[in-house]
């Protein structure tokens, strides 16, 4: 009863079915290349330009497109077919890029 744990661990020379060594060489491999291309925010770089391009896009979309409160910058009427259309093409858009 002192070694109750004891039979759950492994035997030198025993038989790793479950964790067999070359999985774990390879998930740390693959573990060390995820390190490399995300440790610093400045290598995500791609990402950050899209994401500030994205809001970019969005504003213009909205200063296009006007709200209840302001008019659009362009005279573009609420609920008009353009302003349908640069809503659907503004979805599509970002569907397409995301």
């Amino acid at each position: 009863m002192a070694n109750v744990g004891a039979q759950d661990e492994f035997e030198p020379g025993e038989d790793r079915k479950f964790f067999p060594m070359t999985d774990m060489a390879q998930d740390e491999k693959e573990f060390d290349k995820i390190i490399v291309e995300e440790g610093s925010e400045l290598k995500m770089w791609k990402v950050h330009a899209m994401n500030i391009f994205l809001v970019a896009f969005s504003l213009l979309v909205n200063l296009l497109r006007g709200s209840p409160k302001t008019q659009s910058i362009i005279g573009i009427s609420k609920c008009g077919v353009v302003d349908f259309t640069l809503l659907l093409g503004f979805i599509m858009f970002n569907l397409v890029v995301t």
